[in-house]
């Protein structure tokens, strides 16, 4: 399942049109259209209700779509952790220290080191 495709899910629920979230995400209303319709055949799943004609002039989820779309939020959110973690760990703010110490030195600096 393509991040992208979930980003573009979310970001239309949200500001509840395809067209806002095409300008918010500075793409095409096609190409979000295009991504969706991906999304849902993967899935195997209308997100979406259609409006008249078939089409999804209105943002409404079906019942699937609204547990997709929190679903969307926790992989989301997942992904946002990871990359705050990885910057935490190359700024230094955050990680794992390990010393090396010959024996002596153990002997001699355990002390401090427990403080």
């Amino acid at each position: 399942m393509d991040i992208k495709n979930l980003k573009i899910f979310v970001e239309i629920v949200n500001s509840e049109s395809f067209t806002l979230a095409a300008d918010r995400l500075f793409m095409t209303q096609p190409t979000i259209s295009k991504s969706i319709k991906h999304l849902e055949e993967e899935l195997g799943t209308a997100l979406f209700k259609k409006g008249e004609a078939g089409r999804k002039r209105e943002v409404v989820l079906t019942y699937i779509g609204e547990l997709i779309y929190l679903h969307a939020l926790n992989i989301l959110n997942e992904q946002k952790q990871i990359f705050e973690n990885i910057d935490q760990v190359q700024q230094l703010k955050k990680g794992k220290l390990t010393i090396g110490l010959p024996p002596l030195g153990s002997v001699l600096l355990s002390p401090l080191i427990a403080l």
